[in-house]
């Protein structure tokens, strides 16, 4: 199995395919696997580099706060033993917050930028709300895990797609409760917002019709010059769950005008 040593632990990554450099990065609690029905179109004429983030899948847990940086530095040494100089990432959700990342702070290495289901800036209220059922959880109180579950499950029910997303929640139990919070919590510690009109790479936005933050993708578009996007009919924020084929074609698609090199 491929696995490389970093910093705080071991990375699982999965290989395929030949051409450009396409990396896939998962959401939260997800994993490489997330991709699975899309790859075999994808790897058809691009090289595919799906990394498990650690904390997720099969890659090992950090005994440390997860953090964007930190996600985004590990692709960084992945990359560079893979010998890979340049490539297009493609991410969804967390997985676009950590693409992003990557750009700022690597923007050479990166040909183009596939933003999927991005997440909005988490409000101040929200976050301690989240810090609060935390430490009630410490006290044990309560589990944010199964509130935070109860809650997709809900949004869940409402968008298309709902026999992938039911597998997606099954998935979530499988984290201890203080490990699902600290993932959690990497969506918005230690990452700067920076402009998002300052991205030099073309770039594509892709967000499911039915997501309840969809809004915000659209804010994306209009804030990036030259940026596209793509909306999927009947799709809710598990995106690349409910319709795999037509965003593959659509990121394929964007890839060829782009010139996508790797």
């Amino acid at each position: 199995m491929p696995f490389l040593q970093v910093p705080h632990g071991h990375l699982f990554f999965e290989t395929a395919g030949e051409g450009p450099s396409l990396g896939l990065l998962h959401g939260m609690w997800s994993s490489h696997a997330a991709w699975d029905r899309m790859l075999p179109r994808l790897s058809e004429n691009h090289a595919l580099l799906a990394p498990d983030f650690m904390g997720h899948g099969r890659s090992g847990r950090m005994k440390v706060s997860y953090r964007l940086g930190t996600y985004a530095s590990d692709l960084k040494i992945l990359f560079d033993h893979l010998g890979v100089e340049r490539i297009s990432l493609a991410g969804f959700s967390l997985g676009s917050l950590v693409a992003q990342e990557f750009y700022h702070l690597w923007p050479a290495r990166v040909s183009s930028l596939i933003l999927i289901a991005t997440p909005p800036p988490q409000k101040l209220l929200w976050q301690i709300g989240i810090e609060f059922v935390s430490f009630l959880e410490r006290l044990g109180l309560t589990s944010l895990k199964e509130q935070s579950i109860r809650a997709i499950a809900r949004r869940q029910s409402k968008s298309s797609g709902r026999d992938a997303s039911q597998n997606t929640l099954k998935e979530l139990y499988n984290y201890e409760d203080r490990e699902f919070a600290r993932i959690l919590r990497s969506a918005w510690h230690g990452h700067e917002r920076r402009p998002a009109a300052a991205v030099g790479v073309p770039v594509l936005i892709a967000v499911g019709e039915q997501d309840r933050i969809r809004r915000h993708s659209e804010r994306l578009h209009r804030s990036i010059p030259g940026s596209r996007l793509v909306v999927l009919q009947r799709a809710g924020h598990s995106v690349v769950l409910e319709s795999p084929m037509l965003l593959a074609e659509g990121i394929l698609d964007f890839l060829h005008k782009a010139g996508s090199p790797g």
